[in-house]
């Protein structure tokens, strides 16, 4: 998972850390590098939750609590601004366009 990471291949990343999680539930490696695939996926929330229970197996985690700030903010700045993709299209107003023949 970590090469995966350092290669920006966070889906990969993330399906090795499933499957360590499946072998080992308390993996705070797995955890840590799982929220990070997230993060760079742009789930945030799912980031938030994984470094959350990074920091209950262990509160000492510094660098997930840094992380947890990081992400946090990350999430309040994509709230904040236009959104990333729409929901419906019901906003949408259409162009008329001519087609010639």
């Amino acid at each position: 998972a970590l090469c995966y990471l350092k290669l920006n291949h966070y889906k990969e990343a993330e399906e090795d850390c499933n499957t360590a999680l499946q072998l080992e539930p308390a993996n705070i490696k797995a955890f840590y590098r799982r929220a990070l695939a997230y993060k760079g996926l742009k789930c945030y929330t799912s980031s938030i939750e994984d470094l959350k229970k990074v920091l209950k197996l262990d509160v000492n985690v510094a660098e997930a609590q840094k992380e947890l700030l990081e992400v946090t903010e990350l999430l309040k700045k994509e709230g904040e601004g236009e959104p990333l993709y729409k929901i419906s299209n019901q906003d949408k107003t259409r162009k008329n366009i001519e087609i010639e023949e």
